[in-house]
């Protein structure tokens, strides 16, 4: 029966007040068992002391993998937050990052570049609005395969929002993967479980999706 407890126990949930109250429970109930079956054993034939020695260390284990347990969920949270710190320092800073949509923002032209598998013969970069409407487009070729900047031409005027970035890229008539990037500037952090977010305006991409930082602009320098 003692067994049975203790096998149950091998597995314990995440920490909480709750689970460590049935931790305590579990302690004085395995006590109380132990008790009882010294006291109710055959005295012709007692225990053995192996075995009650084993189910001592067993039950040992056990209060060490939940302290085990506490503890790296502890260190777990506390690296969270460090994340989030460090992450703040990016606060007012120029990053690209991948993302599939970009915060435009009045007077300003989109900042987007590609990351091509392979050289493409021709591609076309269009921004969608969420009922798929289109409301800017650029097409430029040949481009090279690895990162390129999108240059957007500068008489095309693209209204203030929330867009979708699609690309289409093309060799011939194969298509070459693509993976879209902004820049802009970080704007705030948040933290969600282990995840940190940096927003870009409405836009928020993940802490490890920021491929290159830009260096602070000297104090007085104008954008």
């Amino acid at each position: 029966m003692i067994e049975d407890i203790v096998t149950a126990g091998a597995s314990p949930p995440p920490p909480t007040q709750e689970t460590d109250s049935r931790a305590s429970i579990g302690q004085q109930d395995f006590l109380r068992m132990l008790i009882a079956q010294l006291e109710n054993q055959d005295p012709l034939e007692p225990q053995d002391g192996t075995e009650f020695t084993a189910q001592l260390a067993q039950f040992s284990s056990l209060e060490q993998l939940v302290a085990v347990r506490e503890s790296v969920d502890r260190l777990s949270s506390t690296g969270g937050n460090n994340r989030t710190l460090e992450a703040a320092s990016l606060i007012d800073r120029e990053v690209l990052a991948v993302s599939p949509s970009i915060d435009v923002q009045a007077g300003e032209l989109p900042g987007i570049a590609i990351d091509l598998a392979g050289a493409a013969e021709r591609v076309t970069v269009e921004l969608r609005t969420a009922g798929g409407g289109v409301v800017g487009r650029t097409t430029l070729g040949p481009v090279g395969p690895g990162l390129n900047d999108i240059t957007w031409p500068a008489d095309s005027a693209v209204p203030p929002g929330t867009y979708f970035i699609e690309v289409d890229a093309r060799s011939g008539q194969e298509v070459v993967s693509s993976t879209s990037l902004v820049r802009g500037r970080v704007t705030a952090v948040s933290s969600d479980g282990g995840d940190v977010t940096v927003r870009l305006g409405s836009v928020g991409v993940s802490l490890s999706e920021i491929r290159s930082i830009q260096s602070l602009r000297p104090s007085g320098e104008s954008e």
